[in-house]
């Protein structure tokens, strides 16, 4: 079986956020991470929000 290779390192080439539900979203220069919930203002932000550990 193939395993994959995993980095846990990356670069942010750009972040996006908006309040309503929309096909794309506006980018941002930044953007606040709520744990457990998501982006901040974003519409798609809230408790049913998937946590990678």
């Amino acid at each position: 079986m193939l395993q994959a290779r995993v980095s846990l390192y990356g670069t942010v080439v750009a972040v996006a956020a908006d309040r309503g539900h929309h096909f794309s979203k506006p980018s941002r220069e930044r953007i606040v991470l709520v744990e457990s919930h998501g982006v901040e203002g974003d519409a798609h932000a809230g408790p049913s929000v998937d946590t990678v550990v």
